[in-house]
């Protein structure tokens, strides 16, 4: 009996990966958010239910901040983030933040660290449900977009230090 299962589950397995295999790939640019190109066109849905797209918010500079709960990076520079968005609030600069997590989990924890601005949940960021396009192998990633709608800044980790937020702020408000 148990042979006749590991049997089956071996021959589902196959089956699987050679459909996987008979579908055309999907063509992923190896960085869409390479300093100095221009942003892709991507929508996304808010954690209250809106949709929000990159293209309708051209003309503002767009601070995207990739995290993950637990993730010690985010925990390090989460308060900055708040800080800077509500400094730099009513001045065309728009921060999201954006996450993998969802639902109670992330309501739960949003209650008790609270995220001043957009927040954009369910996104999938680092692959782990197949193919996208981000490719990220680190939390945070923050990743800002010019009001031209080309990227200006990708860095991976933490903006913790009060040096870092400083210069963070000055890139933001250059025009």
């Amino acid at each position: 009996m148990v042979k006749s299962l590991l049997l089956a589950l071996i021959w589902i397995k196959a089956i699987s990966i050679s459909s996987a295999q008979d579908q055309s790939p999907r063509r992923i640019p190896a960085n869409p958010f390479t300093v100095g190109t221009e942003a892709p066109s991507l929508v996304f849905n808010t954690i209250d239910g809106r949709t929000i797209s990159l293209d309708h918010m051209k003309g503002e500079v767009i601070v995207l901040n990739f995290w993950n709960i637990g993730s010690k990076g985010r925990e390090m520079e989460r308060e900055n983030m708040n800080k800077m968005s509500e400094k730099l609030k009513g001045q065309g600069v728009r921060f999201v933040a954006i996450t993998m997590n969802g639902g109670e989990q992330l309501k739960y924890w949003l209650n008790k660290y609270p995220v001043k601005y957009e927040v954009l949940e369910k996104v999938d960021f680092m692959n782990y449900t197949g193919p996208n396009l981000f490719s990220f192998t680190c939390m945070p990633t923050t990743i800002v977009i010019d009001r031209d709608g080309r990227i200006r800044y990708n860095r991976c980790g933490a903006i913790a230090s009060k040096e870092e937020t400083t210069e963070f702020v000055e890139l933001l408000s250059v025009k």
